[in-house]
């Protein structure tokens, strides 16, 4: 399965780099640098169109269709070709219809993959064994030994998924339940994708465990433009960032607020003559 640029469901997704990526654009044609502890990434950038969209990925959680908006083919296939590249540097969201994150897959190492699908209705679904809830300021953590993603849960809805999870359930069965909230079927996509829940058919088949096949590296780099450097990025403490607001130039150090719906993102004119950018952590 190929890295997907469209929503696994009718749910706003948002697209992000990690919070701990600080990323230097040059004047276009130059090389295009990421960097966190343990991992630097550099990236050939002769159009200025890799540059401008990681800049956008950094100033946080925003929908890929803002990012994607005004470009030719061949410039949307060279983003495809990028994700594909730093997927372990991406964080993913999951939206309400109003633009308030749910909850977020943070990926903890560079071979991370996130390829979140709807689940069959007669699917039974379970919360992973290893699986650890912890709170975190006003969120909630979830993580298993050996995943390579964890996710924080921003709103009790999420939470009520959890609930459900704690015993093996249809699919069908968690989405009809009282008090599930209507994305409840692509929250249980996020959290089997990022290997934090199990899978198992309806007559009894055994499950599917973390790491066995969601969240697991690939077998062999993939293709794209960049030079990775170092295995395992590690983790920050703090929930993905929250894209700016539209308009002005923003402080170094603002309060994270939720995207809104159909936003287009903050432009940087000094993107022609070179501009650095480095995520925040969320604020709620």
């Amino acid at each position: 399965m190929t890295l997907r640029l469209t929503p696994c469901s009718g749910w706003p997704e948002l697209w992000s780099l990690r919070e701990d990526i600080s990323l230097s654009v040059p004047p276009m044609g130059h090389t295009v640098e990421l960097h966190s502890p343990g991992v630097a990434v550099l990236l050939a950038d002769p159009t200025g169109v890799i540059g401008m969209a990681l800049y956008r990925l950094c100033l946080g959680p925003i929908r890929l269709a803002n990012v994607l908006a005004g470009l030719t083919d061949l410039q949307r296939l060279e983003i495809q070709r990028l994700f594909t590249t730093i997927e372990g540097l991406l964080v993913r969201s999951l939206a309400t219809q109003t633009g308030r994150p749910l909850l977020s897959v943070v990926p903890l190492s560079p071979q991370a993959q996130f390829r979140p699908a709807l689940l069959p209705a007669h699917r039974t679904v379970v919360l992973s064994r290893s699986a650890a809830l912890r709170r975190q300021g006003q969120a909630h953590v979830l993580q298993a030994p050996r995943a390579l993603h964890r996710v924080v849960l921003h709103l009790a809805d999420a939470l009520r998924i959890i609930e459900l999870l704690r015993v093996p359930t249809r699919v069908a069965d968690i989405t009809a339940a009282a008090g599930a909230p209507p994305s409840a079927a692509a929250v249980l996509a996020f959290l089997t994708a990022s290997g934090m829940v199990t899978t198992g058919s309806a007559d009894g088949a055994p499950a599917v465990g973390v790491g066995e096949q969601h969240g697991t590296a690939p077998a062999h780099p993939p293709p794209g433009t960049a030079e990775v450097l170092g295995r395992d990025a590690g983790s920050g403490d703090g929930d993905p960032p929250v894209r700016r607001e539209p308009g002005g130039r923003p402080p170094p150090n603002r309060p994270g607020r939720p995207a809104a719906p159909g936003s287009a993102g903050v432009e940087n004119p000094s993107l022609g003559r070179g501009a650095t950018g480095t995520n925040h952590p969320l604020a709620h």
